[in-house]
């Protein structure tokens, strides 16, 4: 891996500028996939009870969205799912970075997990990346109004999505609107949330630092997109239940990607 500067370490949290990253590839990525799997068959049960709430919160979601003729806009609440990822993974964060230090975390720990130190940063980030992704759904609902006609219920809806030219157009300019959203998002939060959990620094360094980190690393971290994505798609087919395993996996894995990333 090449180094490259992009800040002055010392004094970043004092400039509002990037912390120091590095150069990473593909075989980084899978790395921090691997370990993230490592650290989740460590300490199953924190990651399970942490995963099962935004399990949970994604059911009921679906559902609704499901009963109320709203099937279009399931695909872009899996997507904004996936935005909010990185800010639902913060406990799975912690739990990593206790297991580097050595520490144990009973079960009965795990909702200590999600707070923290610095939970106020943390949370105030979060904020950030929860309306915009609570815009792209706004977006998504106005699209489906205008570009699909009126359906009695889901199951109509659904048919006139799939096998209707609207229905193609709507999914054609959903992907191209969904992207102009995704992509600011992922950049400025993929690590940032990482970064809050394990320095004292503000939430404009760590945002900075995650932008620096897609900007020097746009394949591998394309890659580890692609990986999120996919793995949430897969999870959520049984139900959600898969998201049970996925999500742990994946936060273990963000974790380990900052470390690779973000030099201590």
């Amino acid at each position: 891996m090449s180094r490259r500067t992009v800040a002055d370490a010392g004094s970043a949290s004092d400039r509002d500028e990037p912390l120091w990253t590095l150069r990473i590839h593909s075989g980084d990525v899978v790395d921090a996939l691997r370990l993230g799997w490592r650290d989740f068959a460590a300490a199953p049960v924190p990651g399970v009870l942490l995963a099962a709430v935004v399990a949970a919160l994604g059911l009921v979601v679906v559902v609704a969205a499901a009963r109320h003729a709203l099937v279009p806009l399931i695909v872009p609440l899996v997507g904004g799912f996936a935005l909010i990822g990185p800010f639902a993974a913060v406990g799975h964060y912690r739990l990593s970075r206790r297991r580097e230090r050595g520490l144990a975390t009973p079960w009965w720990r795990t909702p200590a997990l999600l707070l923290g130190p610095r939970s106020a940063a943390v949370f105030g980030l979060g904020l950030v990346v929860v309306t915009l992704t609570f815009a792209w759904l706004g977006v998504a609902a106005v699209l489906v109004r205008l570009m699909l006609p009126p359906a009695t219920d889901a199951v109509a809806m659904a048919q006139v999505l799939v096998a209707t030219p609207a229905g193609h157009r709507l999914m054609l300019v959903g992907a191209a609107v969904g992207a102009l959203f995704a992509f600011p998002v992922f950049a400025l939060s993929v690590v940032a949330f990482a970064i809050l959990v394990d320095r004292d620094v503000d939430v404009v360094t760590a945002a900075l630092t995650s932008c620096a980190a897609v900007a020097q690393n746009p394949c591998a971290m394309g890659l580890w997109a692609v990986i999120v994505v996919a793995g949430l798609v897969l999870g959520a087919l049984p139900a959600l239940l898969g998201l049970l395993v996925v999500v742990p996996v994946l936060g273990h894995g963000t974790w380990h990607l900052y470390r690779k990333l973000v030099i201590a």
